[in-house]
């Protein structure tokens, strides 16, 4: 995996705000699954511990197409996160990550590990909503 120390150099001179890439900053491949994220999410919070900062919030979101409505998608979600065409996109923060107005709903993965959670969020947009699964670290306030 490469570029994490450039990341979270670039983070800390923004003072620390807002950060974002999208994961193929960090990992050489065209497509990208769950897995793929949860490996990213454990290296940039081992490298944060390393340097001895404990602070940041990370959160990945994957973009999974637009609907007309929101929809209650349970398990088949995980085939449109797998499915995906725009790499998912690494945030990381000191701060909360923005409130939205979007709903959203929590859906468990088999893998996702004990310190992880997955919201199905929908984003309105014209003519429907972006669809969109973001992982958070659970110790992060999430709305």
């Amino acid at each position: 995996m490469k570029n994490i120390e450039e990341f979270i150099n670039e983070w800390e001179e923004c003072s620390k705000r807002l950060h974002s890439e999208h994961i193929d900053f960090f990992i050489n491949k065209d497509t990208f699954n769950y897995e793929d994220c949860l490996v990213i999410i454990d290296a940039i919070r081992k490298e944060l511990e390393n340097r001895g900062i404990n602070g940041p919030k990370i959160m990945i979101r994957i973009q999974c197409g637009q609907s007309k409505r929101i929809q209650d998608w349970g398990e088949l979600f995980w085939q449109l996160v797998d499915a995906n065409t725009v790499p998912p996109e690494l945030f990381i923060s000191n701060n909360n990550f923005l409130d939205s107005s979007a709903f959203s709903q929590q859906i468990k993965h088999p893998n996702q590990g004990e310190n992880i959670e997955n919201y199905i969020v929908f984003y309105p947009v014209e003519d429907g909503f972006t669809r969109c699964l973001n992982i958070v670290e659970k110790e992060v306030p999430y709305v």
